[in-house]
């Protein structure tokens, strides 16, 4: 059994044929796990039935809490809203497109009283080849960027110590979010530890963050993050 509570935040934008399935298995494996735990779920403005079903889920547990954005703020955003609403000692970050299976936080837990954050490294990447190519192209942009040697910045599962987390302050609302973590983590003298996780393919829906679209825009958030740990500024944290 996990020795603290943990709040287990989970980002979602138009995932109507995988929500419910997410939370239903995390609800299955984590009481097993963990006595005190809450699961967080954010609608990022979602244009499906997302919003609908988390809607009729949420009377289902009390552990359930459901955030909504009224419009897509992107995916830096709706983890920093899941880290607003939560109140655990530990805070998991998991997708929802069940490319992850929550399980595998027993491969992080036995580091997460060694370390300020303990980072999921997709073992074998089970993507289309593009997205396996965009995502060793973004590795390496942040290898020569930031001095990150992190295997897999992007991935969507991390485990971290909230007290720690409170000494971040983040700005990305955008894909960025997770190399803004990792970089200021660095930056803070951090202790982080990497750990292999499964990664399965997607099965329903539509990939929606790392893509040819976006990459300007990644681009220019990189530059403001670079610019931003340059000059040192700040902002007001999100956790209490």
């Amino acid at each position: 059994m996990f020795t603290g509570s943990l709040s287990v935040i989970l980002s979602s934008y138009n995932e109507e044929e995988n929500i419910a399935d997410v939370i239903k298995s995390v609800l299955d494996k984590i009481p097993s796990l963990v006595s005190d735990f809450e699961i967080i779920v954010v609608d990022d403005g979602s244009k499906d039935r997302t919003f609908e079903i988390l809607n009729g889920l949420k009377g289902s547990d009390s552990n359930i809490k459901i955030v909504r954005h009224l419009s897509n703020k992107g995916y830096g955003a709706s983890l920093k809203s899941g880290l607003e609403n939560s109140i655990k000692d530990y805070v998991l970050m998991m997708d929802t497109d069940r490319q992850f299976d929550i399980s595998d936080i027993t491969r992080l837990i036995p580091y997460c009283l060694l370390y300020d954050m303990v980072i999921g490294f997709r073992i074998k990447r089970q993507d289309p080849f593009y997205r396996c190519i965009l995502g060793n192209i973004f590795n390496f942009l942040m290898k020569i960027t930031f001095a990150i040697g992190t295997k897999d910045i992007d991935c969507g599962f991390k485990l971290f110590n909230r007290e720690f987390l409170k000494t971040l302050v983040l700005n990305s609302d955008g894909f960025i979010i997770n190399a803004e973590i990792v970089a200021l983590a660095q930056k803070n003298g951090a202790k982080i530890k990497e750990v292999g996780v499964t990664h399965y393919p997607r099965l329903y829906g539509r990939q929606k963050v790392l893509n040819f679209k976006t990459l300007s825009a990644i681009a220019s958030d990189l530059l403001a993050l670079k610019w931003r740990l340059l000059s040192g500024k700040k902002i007001k944290s999100q956790l209490k």
